[in-house]
């Protein structure tokens, strides 16, 4: 791999969604879906109610910021930044500061699968919270869900295109998968199983 030096503005975040998340992202999500709890729901004396659920919605601001990255690379390429981890530049060969050139654009798109699916494993695992909802947040929950897995897949289906053009949902496909998240939610105890979390996923410090 390359010897080449970053610059002073470029920053490499290690192990992202493995150690600890890129931003405060989570933690701000995971407020407002607690907010969204029933009351009886909130004591974090109960076992198994206020850390579980906490951690779900912990895993929800993961897939948003995952799916934020991999949407972002080369804007965040153009301030000086990138958020990929350290590992995943040199296992590419990719110099820092060199990500968004056109020469390694086939590498990146790589590296961008595979935030998008790490984005789709923390987005699995929050649907399983909505459990603890009542069905209009999750409606609420599962429809931001919806709307920002699609970021992520598109980014990963578009490849090497993906940063020709921003990567954005339209409103009528808003509008689709609100509708959607609708029908899920009413249906979210059958649809998604109360399965213990998966410990390979980031948690939160406790």
């Amino acid at each position: 791999p390359s010897s080449a030096r970053p610059g002073p503005q470029f920053r490499i975040a290690r192990r992202i969604g493995v150690e600890r998340p890129p931003s405060p992202c989570g933690n701000a999500t995971a407020g407002e879906i607690l907010q969204l709890l029933p009351s009886r729901r909130r004591d974090p004396s109960i076992p198994g109610t206020f850390a579980a659920t906490c951690d779900r919605a912990c895993d929800l601001g993961m897939a948003f910021q995952l799916a934020n990255i991999a949407r972002d690379l080369d804007e965040d390429d153009r301030a000086g930044r990138c958020y990929l981890p350290i590992e995943w530049l040199v296992e590419m060969d990719i110099p820092p500061g060199e990500a968004m050139r056109p020469h390694y654009r086939a590498r990146i798109a790589v590296l961008a699968r595979r935030l998008a699916d790490r984005a789709a494993d923390f987005e699995a695992s929050a649907r399983t919270g909505t459990r603890a909802l009542t069905t209009r947040s999750a409606w609420a929950v599962l429809a931001a869900a919806d709307i920002y897995g699609a970021i992520g897949r598109a980014v990963a289906r578009r490849g090497e295109r993906a940063w020709d053009r921003r990567v954005t949902t339209s409103g009528w496909q808003k509008l689709k998968y609100l509708a959607r998240s609708g029908v899920a939610a009413r249906r979210r105890r059958t649809l998604y199983a109360d399965a213990p979390r998966d410990p390979e996923l980031w948690t939160r410090p406790r």
